[in-house]
């Protein structure tokens, strides 16, 4: 019983530990001048710090529906604009090697240019090679 309460408790421990560690987040921002002249919106990733973008930068967009989320657009890695052709919901996932990831929510309008800085957080998981 008492190895029981020694493995909860430890178990406990790391969970707290680990909510407590920052996360990446993003904060919605309008672009200054829009990126289209049309009726289409778009959204540009800010990358905070500069650094965490690159040519593996992750971009997923997935529109929210009742019934669920649709994939919108995965564009190639490096890539950091996306179009967004028809108004609504939209689920965003940044992503890089390295960073915690990031999944937001924006709303957007018709011709709407959004510029959120995704705020990256580095990910201190380290690997170690153990020679056998």
């Amino acid at each position: 019983m008492r190895t029981l309460g020694l493995v909860f408790l430890s178990v406990l421990l790391a969970a707290v530990a680990s909510a407590q560690q920052p996360r990446s987040y993003l904060t919605r921002a309008r672009c200054r001048n829009p990126l289209t002249n049309d009726s289409s919106s778009s959204i540009r990733i800010v990358m905070d710090p500069a650094k965490a973008g690159g040519s593996l930068l992750g971009l997923k967009l997935f529109r929210v529906t009742s019934r669920g989320d649709s994939s919108v657009a995965w564009p190639a890695l490096g890539t950091d604009s996306l179009r967004v052709r028809v108004p609504g919901l939209y689920r965003l996932w940044v992503q890089q090697i390295g960073y915690h990831p990031i999944r937001d929510t924006l709303r957007i309008g018709a011709g709407e240019s959004w510029c959120p800085v995704a705020h990256m957080v580095r990910d201190t998981v380290r690997l170690e090679v153990s020679n056998p």
